[in-house]
């Protein structure tokens, strides 16, 4: 059986910052390797999403690039 207990708090949450969204003003933009564009960009969308901001990724040659555009 497992033990109950009440008022332990919970420790915070640790956050990785591989990406760098949250230092990005609009119109600033990064250079991927296009083998992780979709992670990337699924990255970009959750970010954007909790922060109220939008990024776009295209193809740049043979890097993918990722705009912040709004």
């Amino acid at each position: 059986m497992f033990k109950v207990e009440k008022g332990v708090q919970m420790p915070p949450a640790k956050t990785r910052n591989v990406y760098p969204f949250s230092r990005m003003a609009v119109g600033d933009s990064f250079v991927v390797p296009p083998e992780i564009r979709y992670k990337v960009d699924a990255a970009a969308r959750s970010f954007g999403i909790k922060h109220g901001c939008r990024f776009s990724t295209r193809k740049d040659g043979d890097q993918v690039r990722v705009w912040r555009i709004a």
